[in-house]
């Protein structure tokens, strides 16, 4: 779905073969990278991206898991 500073955001479609309700339901998986790398996060990166999910993790909603 989309690509930021630290990671990216996919749309995920349930196997079919998983117990889940509905299996029409689309979830969304956000995938952190904060590995050392040619061009590593700085400290900076990483204490924002630490705010990120702490901020993520107080989203009260139905279609939000909890974290």
């Amino acid at each position: 779905i989309g690509k930021g500073s630290y990671g990216e955001v996919w749309l995920v479609l349930p196997n079919s073969s998983l117990p889940i309700k509905s299996q029409s339901k689309q979830l969304v998986l956000k995938r952190l990278d904060l590995r050392p790398s040619a061009n590593s996060p700085s400290q900076n990166d990483i204490e924002s991206a630490e705010r990120e999910a702490k901020l993520l993790s107080t989203l009260k909603h139905p279609n939000i898991v909890a974290y």
